[in-house]
């Protein structure tokens, strides 16, 4: 990876910047939207987020204002419109923003070569709504179950590898990118991986030990230097050692759970791995983490851009 250009202030943008990367992570969210003045409203539009590795350094891309979809055939409209009327009331849109939803006859077919027409939705939370009302009513809708991220990314023929570009703006520790347009591209990225373990008691309620190892990947590295170990670390508590005053560099002791788990936190913001790996590490170490996290009053912030998980 190359080395990460100099931070721009808060205001400054680079309006025609690209960069190539590699897809880490999409979302959605419905957000509120704003007006063709920047001012906030009580309407929700829907967001696309992706994080990608790139030649720049971690890389947030913000795509605004999507809108959400699924397919009926062309016979059903006046039947589902009739349903989404009840469920989401009329279609009203204004200058700032679409409609919650609108219907569109399309020139495409579906398998049994009928015609088929678009329901569109300002929030992906409406397309559920609609979706589950016009299976009460036996209507059948195609593609509902398609995630609007993922949808983008299929349109555009985006697997992984992409090029980036639109408005970058450095923040704390990554890139953001609005209006931005993606599309395929060749590249091989590098990576920091940390792998986690954790050690509680058996009874799964109080964390003794946070394990961890931090590593580097490149991509043209022969099968004997595919992976750099960079630092090692072990968080415990104090309680728990033989020896506390004969320890290697690499073990940290700790008196309670709540400084444990702060020192960890610290360290995975500082190190800013790209990847995180281990043995059922979501559904066991992640998971527990969190709950204890909620139980010390600690927010686990191990977003990369500061969010909680």
């Amino acid at each position: 990876m190359s080395e990460t250009p100099s931070p721009l202030s808060s205001t400054e943008k680079l309006l025609t910047e690209k960069a190539t990367g590699f897809l880490q992570t999409r979302q959605w969210f419905d957000v509120r939207a704003m007006t063709l003045e920047g001012k906030r409203t009580r309407a929700r539009c829907l967001q696309l987020q992706f994080w990608f590795v790139t030649d720049k350094g971690p890389t947030k891309v913000i795509i605004s204002d999507q809108l959400a979809v699924f397919f009926i055939r062309a016979d059903k409209t006046e039947a589902l419109q009739k349903v989404l009327q009840r469920e989401l009331g009329f279609a009203v849109g204004s200058k700032d923003f679409e409609p919650l939803w609108q219907i569109k006859f399309l020139d495409l077919k579906d398998f049994e070569q009928q015609p088929i027409a678009g329901v569109y939705f300002r929030e992906q939370r409406s397309l559920y709504r609609a979706r589950q009302a016009a299976k009460f009513a036996r209507i059948e809708v195609l593609e509902a179950d398609v995630r609007p991220a993922d949808r983008y990314l299929m349109e555009r023929f985006i697997t992984g590898p992409v090029s980036i570009k639109g408005e970058w703006q450095q923040r704390d520790g990554f890139w953001e990118v609005e209006n931005a347009r993606l599309t395929p591209d060749s590249y091989k990225p590098s990576y920091k991986v940390v792998s986690l373990d954790i050690e509680t008691s058996m009874e799964g309620d109080h964390l003794y030990c946070i394990g961890a190892q931090l590593a580097s990947t490149a991509p043209h590295a022969g099968p004997q230097e595919s992976q750099t170990v960079m630092q090692e670390r072990v968080f415990m508590l104090v309680s728990e050692a033989d020896q506390p005053e004969n320890t290697p560099e690499y073990l940290q002791y700790y008196e309670s759970e709540n400084d444990l788990l702060e020192a960890f936190l610290a360290w995975f913001a500082e190190v800013d791995a790209d990847i995180v790996i281990g043995w059922n590490v979501i559904n066991f170490d992640l998971r527990f983490l969190q709950r204890k996290a909620q139980q010390l009053g600690v927010a686990l912030n191990m977003g990369r851009d500061g969010t909680s998980i």
